[in-house]
């Protein structure tokens, strides 16, 4: 007779989220190898700027791509099931890295970066439903802002005030960071859960009967999520913190002057929360 459903909160709702945020911090780490090293890895490499910026420009638009197919996958195999092939797909493209900068081939540093691009946002479009999954109502707020913006945005930054500068320290950074995104990946599939035995409020099991591919046709219908994809996807800090490099190394700076102004940006990104109306 559709008693009442149980509703708890566990508290390993803050450990599922650190997993989470701690994942997010290494993933971001490694999708910042190649802007914070720019001028080193043009040298070890022996490109020119173009085709680096290239690269990191085709990245920014496998966001989209990677995105929608994370909301199909996230129908199929839920968020750790689809997390869990994000994060193995980004641990297999760090040792490439590595591999790649060790033999100093840049075609392998290509499908490494590209490889990274694709298992980047299978993790981060799915805090929205690990808040749902775990948290009460007047937690997924904060919870959603820690895991899909705070947690990334610091550790890039902190990364970017200690990126190397130097060629010959590029293998180490990659290793180090292949070694740092392998371990939190082995800590969420043996740790994670994804739900409770309970949900922690009534509407955390609701559905909206809507499948993955309808869903994303409705949001290409909607004028308000095209501002938005343009906002967030394509506006100039993606574009910024690409080119930053570039343009201050053509006036006389450095790598690491560059660094510091990326450093600022995503310093910016979690402020934002604290600002918003």
């Amino acid at each position: 007779l559709g008693g009442r459903v149980k509703t708890r909160l566990y508290p390993e709702r803050w450990l599922m989220l650190f997993l989470y945020s701690l994942n997010m911090c290494t993933c971001t780490i490694l999708s910042s190898l190649l802007p914070s090293s720019q001028i080193p890895a043009m040298k070890l490499y022996g490109v020119a700027a173009y085709p680096l910026v290239t690269l990191m420009s085709v990245v920014v638009f496998l966001s989209l791509p990677a995105t929608i197919i994370s909301g199909v996958l996230f129908k199929r195999f839920g968020i750790k099931g689809t997390c869990s092939l994000g994060l193995v797909l980004s641990a297999v493209s760090a040792w490439v890295m590595v591999f790649a900068a060790k033999s100093r081939m840049w075609e392998l540093q290509i499908a490494a970066t590209l490889l990274a691009g694709i298992g980047g946002p299978l993790l981060a479009n799915a805090c929205t439903g690990l808040s749902a999954a775990w948290f009460g109502e007047d937690e997924r707020n904060i919870s959603t802002a820690i895991g899909s913006t705070v947690a990334g945005a610091v550790a890039g930054a902190v990364f970017n005030d200690y990126a190397v500068t130097a060629e010959g320290e590029l293998v180490e950074e990659f290793f180090i960071c292949a070694a740092l995104v392998t371990l939190s990946t082995a800590a969420y599939l043996m740790i994670y859960i994804e739900t409770p035995p309970t949900p922690p409020t009534r509407d955390a099991t609701g559905e909206t009967g809507m499948s993955a591919s309808a869903a994303v046709g409705e949001m290409f219908k909607d004028k308000n999520f095209l501002i938005l994809l343009f906002l967030f996807t394509l506006d100039g800090y993606g574009w910024g913190l690409i080119l930053v490099t570039s343009i201050l190394s053509n006036i006389g700076y450095g790598q690491h002057e560059a660094d510091v102004i990326m450093s600022i940006a995503r310093y910016g990104s979690p402020l934002r929360l604290f600002l918003a109306p």
